[in-house]
């Protein structure tokens, strides 16, 4: 039969395993996949992929690309925790509704699509939890830097409309791709 599923945990903890390619037809990739293959570099992930599984690429912190599937609809908790300084720029894929708290982690640069529909979830899916601090209390740091909308300034006021005024996500620049003309 034709593979459709990687199982939870399916490469983890190879060391070696440096890229991926997925051929089409895979629907599902469960939780930890690819958890602590530190040498992972890039993953292509094909349009057949619905869902990921949570903790997908924890301790993947030598990822460089994950192009990601155009049927995702939902970026799973703590997809990328354990902050993958070298993946520096993640494209959202237009069909994602919904983003679960850390999933992007360690994510400096997030290209949102026109429409999104997740804007107020970026607040808790771009922050890593930090160590304890003294009282024991579990601390967090956005790591978003920079948000690169597909539109232009007045679309992206539209969609924040709704967004607490408090919410981190209105401190993180904006570039607009709408705002470019196409020739340049």
């Amino acid at each position: 039969g034709t593979l459709v599923s990687l199982k939870n945990g399916m490469f983890g903890g190879d060391e070696n395993l440096a890229e991926v390619v997925l051929e089409d037809g895979i629907e599902r990739i469960e939780g930890s996949v690819f958890r602590d293959c530190s040498s992972l570099r890039s993953v292509s992930i094909p349009d057949s992929v619905t869902e990921l599984g949570e903790g997908l690429f924890y301790g993947c912190t030598a990822l460089e690309a994950v192009p990601l599937s155009a049927g995702i609809r939902r970026l799973q908790y703590k997809m990328f925790i354990d902050d993958p300084e070298s993946l520096a720029m993640l494209e959202i894929p237009a069909g994602v509704e919904e983003i679960r708290r850390y999933a992007l982690a360690g994510i400096r640069t997030v290209v949102v699509p026109e429409n999104a529909r997740y804007v107020s979830y970026l607040g808790t899916a771009c922050r890593k939890i930090l160590p304890p601090d003294d009282t024991g209390t579990l601390q967090t740091q956005l790591t978003l830097e920079r948000i690169i909308y597909e539109e232009t300034a007045e679309q992206w006021a539209l969609l924040t409309a709704g967004l607490d005024p408090n919410d981190p996500v209105r401190t993180v620049p904006v570039l607009f791709r709408g705002s470019v003309p196409e020739n340049e």
